[in-house]
């Protein structure tokens, strides 16, 4: 959307310039503005505006990226995040905020409303982070000449006690973003954000919710994940919305205790499953190596590598057609494959192998095959490239093979992460069974 305005910075309003705004999911936000703000500052904070419709505009973190001075002066600003319908001169806060995402209503289409046009489908308070989650439905009506239609309108809604500045609130959702997607497995826009600057409207008056000034907020960091079907949510997510309901608070706090430790393991698979920005495979699968390995480091001591008498076996890879296992005098900081093996007898063998037969190719390539590619494309010396050569006869071979070990770790890396939110992985098999059928 463009919008045409006036624009000035906080206490400067007698300073106004003329400007077009531009804000379009996937672009850059930006500020054009005929002239330049009289400050010695070339990036502000805060910038404030009215646009057409006589709509109220705060630009929040606004970036410099060209400015003219001559009889035609002309500045161009990068905007992070754009709040509607409000001024905010100083520091932005609110107590509470709104988001919805797309599927959210597919999700929960299935779920039994009642008639009345509000429904508050479940709501808790989270010990752990202290606030209050909630997912409500607004069922808005509309008359035809014959028939009734009724829509809901599908809003989270997190509350705190205390009012927290808006980064709090972005930081947030983003983690609420990578929540949801990993609980669907689908990838999660977060579509609409609102807030309003007095206290929540309590659910049962939210029919008034018109008359309320309500805030729209919109930031760039929520449009980077690729769209994908939203009757995927019906069909294809991982977890039913009524199973989520009945367990989100368990999965919730799993979360809040798991993120700040695991952040680069939960980030690095988000970008692998869910960003628009797809990379080579080779890249995939490093990145899932380090995440896997990461995962390793922050939630196990380097103690923690299976049995004793598994402490003195040590890879070697002579040549790939023939892995020998060879007595090594055990490192009190565990190589990587034996941080994958001890991952692989934790969360593979006690709860997956029983549906799986072929444990042993199992695990040549979530240990084996998956050592060696990372050691091959990390560390590349004459000798490794010719074994996989010897090996596969061809590239396309290895490229194929690289392409299976990358899909089988990052199912694996799925089930580590879903194990550990509290989800029950006997609901998943059937999502990843056809992944893990064709090695069988």
């Amino acid at each position: 959307m463009i919008y045409k305005g006036t624009f000035w910075i906080p206490n400067k309003e007698n300073s106004k310039l003329n400007g077009i705004l531009t804000v379009e999911k996937g672009n850059d936000f930006s500020l054009e503005l005929f002239g330049i703000f009289e400050t010695k500052l070339e990036n502000h904070e805060i910038i404030l505006g009215v646009v057409e419709g006589n709509k109220r505009v705060t630009l929040y973190n606004c970036i410099s990226i060209s400015e003219t001075e001559s009889e035609y002066s002309f500045s161009k600003k990068i905007i992070s995040t754009v709040i509607f319908n409000e001024h905010f001169s100083n520091e932005i806060c609110m107590n509470y905020i709104d988001f919805k995402f797309n599927g959210l209503e597919i999700w929960n289409s299935n779920f039994d409303f009642d008639n009345d046009k509000l429904k508050e489908i479940v709501k808790f308070d989270n010990n752990y982070s202290k606030l209050e989650y909630k997912i409500y439905n607004f069922i808005q009506e509309t008359i035809g000449r014959k028939i009734s239609n009724k829509r809901a309108d599908s809003y989270i809604r997190i509350t705190s006690k205390e009012y927290k500045n808006i980064d709090y609130w972005l930081k947030l959702l983003i983690e609420q973003q990578r929540f949801f997607s990993i609980i669907t497995g689908l990838p999660v826009n977060i579509e609409k954000i609102k807030t309003h600057t007095g206290l929540p409207v309590n659910i049962e008056k939210i029919k008034t919710h018109k008359k309320i000034n309500s805030i729209e907020i919109y930031d760039q960091s929520f449009y980077h994940t690729y769209k994908g079907n939203e009757i995927d949510f019906l069909h294809n997510s991982y977890v039913k919305f009524q199973d989520f309901i009945s367990e989100w608070k368990l999965y919730m706090e799993n979360w809040n205790k798991l993120y700040d430790q695991l952040k680069p393991t939960f980030n690095l698979y988000y970008l692998i499953e869910f960003s628009e920005n797809k990379t080579f495979v080779e890249n995939e699968f490093l990145m899932l190596m380090q995440a896997i390995e990461n995962f390793h480091k922050r939630k196990f001591s380097s103690k923690d590598i299976l049995s004793e008498n598994r402490k003195n076996s040590f890879i070697k890879f002579t040549n790939y057609s023939n892995l020998k296992r060879n007595n090594k005098t055990y490192s009190p900081s565990p190589n990587l494959w034996e941080r994958i093996e001890y991952l692989v007898e934790e969360y593979w063998v006690n709860d997956m192998c029983n549906i799986f037969n072929s444990k042993d190719t199992l695990e040549e390539y979530l240990i084996d095959r998956a050592t060696y590619y990372r050691n091959y494309l990390n560390h590349w010396d004459k000798a490794k490239e010719i074994a996989i050569e010897k090996y596969f006869g061809n590239n396309d071979k290895f490229t194929n093979d690289l392409i299976l070990t990358e899909r089988i770790l990052r199912e694996f890396l799925k089930i580590i992460i879903l194990k550990e939110l509290g989800i029950e992985l006997n609901k998943y098999v059937d999502k990843i069974y056809n992944v893990f059928k064709y090695i069988e």
